[in-house]
């Protein structure tokens, strides 16, 4: 017998004692042994390469998802929004009455417009009025010192309704008190919103879409008034 390799296949052939026939015959289990033999690291080979592309592939992923997080929240924080300071206490409506010419720029400080709203619940101000959904509103009680300074303490998070416009709403007027467009809102406990008629814009046109469909909800008539409700006051615990 003799053993030859032709393109990587083992063939054995069998010549006949006393004849010049020549017989051929493959020998499959040990053409495929051998081949197995040569494919096997070959495989294991491409078999860790492809294990370690996907775990490369997994961490490079984490690591993009972090960073977008990361670049996410700083550009939220980066956002021009506002930052209202009331009178400690404060519950009632608030009227900011924008693009008034007469009327001085709100303050700024690192992106966030200050709105310092008074006693009256009225701010005027010749801006337009901002609208970010990545960067919240932020809502700060001043409480004056009787030595003339002030600290700052967080609005109740449950006194300001969520979204763009805390349940508010925007009208191309002011009520009568001069040039400018109006947004309200109303600061104050849920059980106090919910008794207060228009407290709840979301609601309004909730209510009107029910009755009407999707059809324009008109502006009030007459408008909310601005300023502190006297007999409502939020008293923060000790």
């Amino acid at each position: 017998m003799l053993l030859v390799r032709r393109g990587g296949f083992a063939v054995w052939f069998r010549l006949k004692s006393g004849g010049n026939e020549v017989g051929q015959n493959t020998v499959l289990r040990e053409t495929h042994f051998e081949r197995s033999l040569v494919a096997m690291p070959t495989t294991l080979a491409q078999a860790k390469g492809g294990t370690r592309r996907f775990a490369v592939s997994i961490r490079i992923m984490l690591v993009i998802a972090a960073l977008s997080l990361v670049l996410t929240q700083a550009s939220a924080r980066d956002r021009p929004h506002y930052l209202f300071v009331l009178p400690e206490g404060y519950v009632g409506w608030v009227q900011i009455i924008f693009n008034d010419p007469q009327a001085p720029p709100l303050p700024t400080w690192k992106e966030k417009v200050i709105v310092e709203v008074p006693e009256s619940g009225i701010i005027r101000t010749s801006a337009f009025r901002v609208h970010s959904s990545l960067a919240p509103d932020e809502f700060y009680y001043d409480k004056a010192s009787s030595f003339g300074s002030s600290r700052k303490h967080l609005v109740p998070s449950s006194y300001v309704a969520p979204g763009i416009d805390h349940a508010g709403f925007g009208v191309m007027d002011t009520g009568g008190k001069g040039q400018g467009y109006s947004w309200f809102i109303f600061l104050g406990p849920p059980e106090v919103r919910a008794s207060v008629p228009l407290a709840d814009w979301n609601k309004v046109v909730d209510d009107h879409r029910k009755l009407y469909g999707n059809s324009k909800v008109s502006a009030p008539d007459p408008f909310p008034t601005p300023g502190r409700m006297e007999k409502l006051r939020y008293v923060p615990q000790k």
